[in-house]
């Protein structure tokens, strides 16, 4: 009876000695999606680093432009001024050749009956 029970055990411990060996290769497969999971999380992390690189190397670009921009805006700027400068300076003569045209005028008026009554 010792040795049947010997043998019942035995068989217990060799059932046991299964059911570790499959969870073992559960683990062993689990570890290897894991590795496989990590490796692609590597991968994308990489790619990010790249996209972000990509990025950083746009918003110098942009920043560039729009110091350009400031430049050209404050040039533009300048040249506004000038030509409102200009555009009064050029009122004032326009103003002067009316007031010359206006002041001919006015004396022609009067010379032309005293040329007039000469004759």
């Amino acid at each position: 009876m010792a040795a049947a029970r010997n043998l019942e055990v035995t068989h217990h411990v060799n059932g046991n000695v299964v059911t570790i060996k499959e969870v073992i290769q559960d683990i062993d497969s689990n570890v290897k999606v894991t590795k496989e999971l990590t490796s692609e999380v590597d991968r994308n992390i990489k790619a990010i680093k790249e996209l972000s690189h990509d990025v950083n190397s746009n918003v110098i670009t942009i920043k560039e432009i729009v110091h350009d921009v400031d430049s050209n805006l404050r040039v533009t700027k300048e040249l506004t001024y000038k030509v409102g400068s200009d555009t009064k300076v050029i009122e004032a003569i326009t103003r002067n050749i009316n007031n010359n045209v206006t002041t001919t005028k006015y004396g022609t008026h009067y010379l032309v009956p005293y040329i007039s009554s000469t004759y």
